[in-house]
C-alpha cells in the first residue's frame, strides 16, 4: 500500500530509541540528546530521508559533497598548502591502517621495509617495530610526496564507502548507539546539522515571500518551540497551503503533513498518520495493528503534527447523539499529550460544519477549542505589495515594467495567486512559441486574456413594437347618464351592423 522504499528506516526503530533515552535503558543516548536536543531532529530527518528516492546513500555522496571541508583536517583543504613532516606524520596517525597502506606505493614501500606482494612486512620483521634510521629517512621521502589531494581523496573516498552505514547506525535501536566521530569526518553530527540548514533554505527558496507566508511560518514555529495547539484559518487562494506545506517540506525532522481524509472511520485517520510517518503496512493489515504502531510513534516521537483539510474531522451530524470520533482522538491522544498540532482550515467549511454539527447534536466544542493556544486568520485578499512579490518569484523573466498588468489583472480575478502563476507561465510560453527573445506587453496581454477571458456581453435584444391601442369602449347610456365598466366585468361591445354583400346591389325595400 505504501511506496516507501524498502530501504527505508521504520518509524517504530526512531520511537523506540527515543523511548529508550526517556526511560534511561539507553543512558549514553540519553545524555547526548540532554546535551544536544536537536540530535531528535535530526534522527527523525535521517528517518524521512531514508524514504526519499536513492535514500540515505544518496544523502550521503550530497553531505560529502555540500560539506567537503568537514571530511579531513583544515589543512587539507587548500589544494596548494605545502605541509610540513609533522603536519604529514599528523594526518597519518589519524588514518586507519588500510588507508595508510594504499597511500604509499608499493614499490616504495618495499624500499622502506622488506614486503610482500601486497605491501606487507616479510618475516622476521615485526608489522609493529619501529623504523630504522633508514626505513625512516625512507619514509619521510615517500610521505613528503604526498599532496594535499591526496590525502583529501582517502578522507572523502572512505565518506564515500562508509558514511550511509554510518548513518543508518546512528538511527538503529538501543545498544548500537556510538557517537558519530567517524576518523574520515570528526564533526559529522555539525556538517549533518549544515544539511538540514541547507535543505531547509532550498525549500523556502521556492516560496515567494509574502505576508501571508511569514504569518504562518510564525504560527508553525511558535507551535513547534513552544510544543502548543494552534488553528490557521484562510481562504485557499491567498497562499495558505503553500505555505504549510513549504514550512512542513522545510523541516521534516520536526514536523509530518498529513492531510485528513474525508469520511468518519478511524482507521482512514490511522493510515494517513501511518503514510506521513512512513509506516510500511500491507493493504490486509490488521486495523488494530495499524492503530497500535500509530499510538506508539506518537507517544514516543515528539513529532509536530500538521492537520491540513481539518473540517474533515468533523462526521455528518447522522443524529442527535452522534459524537466527533476524530475530534475527540486528536484531542485526547494528540494535544492532550502535549504534542505541537496545527489545525489548517478554511471558513466556509470548518466553522461551518462546527455550526452544523453543534446545532444538530449540542456537542461542547469547548473543550476542544479551549486548547487553541493562537488562531490566525488570514485575510481574504493580498495586497499589492504581496502580489508583485508574487509576479517577481514566478516570472523572473518577465520585464518588471509588465508586473502591475499582470497584478491588476490578478485583482479582478477570483484565484490571485493561481491566476499570477498562471499568467506568467503562458506569457512564457507564448513567448517562447514565438520566438520572441522575452516576454513581450503583447505576450503578457495575450495570457492574461487566455487566462481571464472577457465575459461575453449579452445579446442586444430588438425592442418590441407598441401594442396597439385598445379602441375606447362606448360606454353605455342609461337615461342619458353614461355608465363607467365594473373592473373585471367583460367589456360591453358595439351593436354588430350589417354589412352589405361585397359585389351585389343592395336591396330597396318596395311598398
Amino acid at each position: 500500500m505504501s511506496d516507501t522504499p524498502k530501504s527505508a528506516i521504520p518509524p517504530a526503530t526512531i520511537a523506540a530509541k527515543l523511548a529508550s533515552a526517556a526511560n534511561l535503558t539507553e543512558p549514553d543516548f540519553a545524555d547526548a540528546v540532554r546535551k544536544e536536543p536537536r540530535l531528535v531532529e535530526l534522527l527523525w530527518f535521517l528517518q524521512w530521508t531514508s524514504m526519499q528516492p536513492g535514500g540515505l546513500d544518496k544523502f550521503a555522496l550530497d553531505v560529502i559533497e555540500q560539506s567537503a571541508p568537514q571530511f579531513g583536517p583544515p589543512s587539507i583543504q587548500d589544494a596548494a598548502a605545502n605541509l610540513t613532516v609533522e603536519q604529514r606524520l599528523e594526518i597519518w596517525d589519524m588514518l586507519p591502517s588500510d588507508t595508510r597502506q594504499n597511500l604509499i606505493p608499493l614499490n616504495s614501500w618495499k624500499k622502506i621495509r622488506r614486503v610482500d606482494d601486497d605491501g606487507y612486512p616479510l618475516p622476521p620483521m615485526p608489522y609493529c617495530r619501529p623504523f630504522t634510521d633508514t626505513e625512516r629517512r625512507l619514509f619521510n621521502a615517500a610521505i613528503l610526496r604526498l599532496t594535499p589531494a591526496h590525502f583529501r581523496t582517502a578522507f572523502v573516498d572512505a565518506a564515500k564507502g562508509k558514511l550511509a552505514s554510518r548513518l543508518r547506525d546512528i538511527c538503529t535501536g538501543p545498544a548500537k548507539w556510538t557517537w558519530p566521530r567517524p576518523w574520515y569526518c570528526p564533526d559529522l553530527v555539525d556538517a549533518l546539522f549544515e544539511a538540514m540548514a541547507l535543505h531547509a533554505s532550498r525549500i523556502e527558496l521556492q516560496l515567494a515571500p509574502t505576508a501571508v507566508m511569514a504569518a504562518v511560518f510564525d504560527r508553525l514555529e511558535y507551535a513547534w518551540q513552544q510544543k502548543v495547539f494552534v488553528k490557521i484559518e484562510g481562504d485557499t487562494r491567498v497562499g495558505k497551503t503553500e505555505a504549510v506545506r513549504a514550512w512542513a517540506a522545510m523541516y521534516p525532522g520536526r514536523a509530518r503533513l498529513i492531510s485528513t481524509p474525508p469520511g468518519t472511520s478511524l482507521h482512514d485517520l490511522f493510515a494517513a498518520l501511518a503514510e506521513s510517518f512512513g509506516i510500511q503496512f500491507p493493504a490486509h493489515a490488521k486495523p488494530r495493528d495499524l492503530r497500535d504502531e500509530v499510538q506508539f510513534i506518537l507517544r514516543h516521537s515528539g513529532l509536530f503534527l500538521i492537520l491540513d483539510e481539518g473540517h474533515f474531522l468533523l462526521p455528518p451530524p447522522a443524529s442527535r447523539a452522534a459524537q466527533p470520533a476524530r475530534l475527540d482522538y486528536v484531542r485526547t491522544q494528540i494535544i492532550d499529550r502535549d504534542l505541537p498540532v496545527a489545525l489548517v482550515t478554511t471558513p466556509q467549511s470548518f466553522s461551518h460544519a462546527v455550526q452544523v454539527f453543534k446545532k444538530q447534536t449540542g456537542y461542547n466544542f469547548d473543550q476542544f477549542f479551549g486548547r487553541v493556544m493562537l488562531n490566525l486568520t488570514l485575510p481574504n485578499e493580498l495586497d499589492e505589495a504581496d502580489l508583485l512579490a508574487v509576479v517577481k518569484f514566478q516570472g523572473p523573466d518577465i520585464p518588471e515594467k509588465f508586473h502591475r498588468l499582470i497584478v491588476a489583472r490578478a485583482m479582478q480575478s477570483e484565484g490571485y495567486l493561481k491566476v499570477v502563476e498562471a499568467i506568467c507561465r503562458r506569457a512564457r510560453y507564448i513567448a517562447q512559441r514565438e520566438g520572441n527573445p522575452a516576454v513581450s506587453l503583447a505576450d503578457v496581454e495575450l495570457a492574461a486574456g487566455e487566462v481571464i477571458p472577457a465575459p461575453t456581453a449579452p445579446a442586444r435584444s430588438t425592442p418590441a413594437a407598441p401594442a396597439p391601442a385598445r379602441p375606447k369602449q362606448p360606454l353605455a347610456v342609461k337615461r342619458g347618464r353614461a355608465i363607467t365598466p365594473v373592473p373585471g366585468a367583460p367589456a360591453l361591445q358595439p351593436p354588430a351592423l350589417e354589412q352589405p354583400v361585397r359585389g351585389t346591389a343592395p336591396m330597396l325595400a318596395t311598398v
